[in-house]
């Protein structure tokens, strides 16, 4: 099992690069969720990024040593303002020349700073425990939702995927079996995407209370 972790075609009505923006000192929104990530079952990932990104969110010694060690590939996608499919598609591409015999992949978002790495074994141990799952998502209660675990099955339609449709447009289709998880003990706040200034405010008073009770 590998990873995409998509930094680049990623909705936002902000009006500046959201993933360099500091939810506190040292802690920059864009690697908080694959700091976490790399910690998990899930040790290759591809690091999916717009071409004119200049990378500052991956200044961190933790994955610089990722990438050194081969842990972690940057894979730019040129095409990612053409949407969320154009970025899909590049890390899939980039992850099976890297590992052809890949039999699932996990999609996670750099906009979700809140996910953890217990949140990705959750997933991997649903689809072991049930070889015929396609895959494993999670929902807020209302939509199925990243990070998502897609067995190999799906591949084929991640590829034919079309502007910013992502996973969540094959999870609606109904042509794949999935366990759809709740988030059982994780914090409320643990899907929370940050798109705009109000969500950046609110991840940002979540991170600092988190931080003041002694959160690693």
């Amino acid at each position: 099992m590998s990873g995409i972790y998509l930094a680049a075609g990623l909705s936002s009505r902000m009006k500046r690069p959201k993933l360099r923006l500091p939810l506190s000192p040292g802690a920059m929104l864009g690697s908080q969720a694959l700091l976490a990530l790399l910690n998990s079952a899930i040790k290759s990932w591809i690091v999916v990024h717009r071409s004119n990104d200049e990378l500052e969110w991956l200044d961190a010694p933790e994955l610089e040593r990722a990438c050194r060690t081969g842990q972690l590939h940057k894979q730019d996608s040129p095409l990612s303002a053409q949407g969320m499919s154009r970025s899909l598609r590049s890390g899939l591409e980039a992850l099976l020349a890297l590992y052809p015999h890949t039999d699932a992949v996990l999609i996670a978002l750099a906009d979700q700073p809140f996910v953890t790495a217990r949140m990705a074994e959750r997933l991997v141990e649903a689809l072991e425990h049930n070889s015929t799952l396609d895959y494993a998502a999670y929902s807020d209660g209302s939509a199925t939702m990243p990070p998502a675990l897609l067995r190999a099955t799906m591949f084929s339609a991640l590829e034919e995927l079309e502007g910013d449709q992502g996973a969540r447009r094959l999870f609606a289709t109904g042509k794949y079996k999935g366990a759809v998880l709740d988030l059982n003990g994780e914090q409320d706040f643990a899907l929370h995407d940050i798109d705009d200034e109000d969500s950046l405010q609110a991840a940002i008073g979540v991170w600092n209370r988190r931080e003041s009770d002694g959160h690693e």
